[in-house]
């Protein structure tokens, strides 16, 4: 479990002790991509081009796309923005926390059959777990993340959640990147937590409410990157996630 800093305050009658930790940050992009197929050779060519070469990324396959496999995440090398090598290195849905893989990569062996990706489901593309005790009454912690996807009609969503709680929310079309922030703090009590709106970038909305929780952040909890799609020929992708706890008592 971290350290706390030794780091005190008083401000009025609230003493704090403090500390923060970066509980996890990753650059290492994971995708749920388009329809597309994976050749014998294990080389994968997607049907909807990403905005740029994603290179070595985490990417979403059915059951049964690469021979034998599970869905689940596999690791590709892209040489272009359709094309790229994908690799033996699985992980189960709701089981990544995105890295790159050290060698020797081991080619997958593919259907060499057409695909269908999986659409109007949740898919955990990135979880970790906030330490049990760590935040304290008072302490927050920081979700950040940027997304890539293509432009089109169909709903890309992106959703956060700290245990079963959503904190964010968030359905784009025709965009092609963004960029959420999102503290969620304790209210003076290690089981009741509250947020800026799901639904919204920025900081504000009227009409929109607060998210609140009741999670109890004395246990160990786990904090879930999810990924979504309602149209098969769409992608999706998380390129950076970043969460930060600042702890008090």
């Amino acid at each position: 479990m971290p350290t706390k800093d030794n780091i005190n305050s008083t401000w009025g009658n609230n003493p704090v002790q403090a500390g923060t930790i970066d509980l996890y940050q990753s650059g290492v992009p994971v995708a749920l991509i388009a329809n597309g197929t994976v050749a014998t050779n294990g080389i994968v060519t997607t049907g909807t081009a990403f905005s740029r070469n994603m290179l070595g990324c985490w990417i979403h396959l059915p059951a049964g796309a690469v021979v034998g496999g599970a869905q689940g995440f596999y690791w590709c090398v892209f040489t272009s923005t359709t094309v790229g090598q994908v690799y033996t290195n699985y992980a189960a849905d709701g089981a990544l926390a995105p890295y790159i893989p050290v060698g020797p990569l081991v080619p997958a062996v593919g259907s060499n059959s057409a695909y269908t990706s999986v659409t109007n489901a949740d898919i955990v593309a990135a979880t970790g777990t906030v330490p049990g005790g760590f935040l304290g009454p008072n302490g927050l912690f920081l979700a950040e993340g940027f997304v890539e996807h293509n432009s089109s009609g169909g709903a890309k969503i992106f959703r956060v959640l700290y245990d079963t709680v959503t904190f964010v929310d968030i359905s784009v079309t025709t965009s092609l990147s963004d960029w959420f922030s999102r503290y969620i703090w304790n209210r003076g009590d290690v089981a009741q937590q509250m947020s800026q709106p799901a639904t919204v970038y920025n900081q504000g909305n009227s009409s929109v409410t607060a998210v609140t929780g009741s999670v109890n952040s004395n246990a160990d909890k786990s904090m879930s990157y999810v990924l979504r799609k309602a149209t098969a020929t769409d992608w999706a992708a998380y390129t950076f996630i970043h969460v930060h706890v600042y702890s008090s008592i």
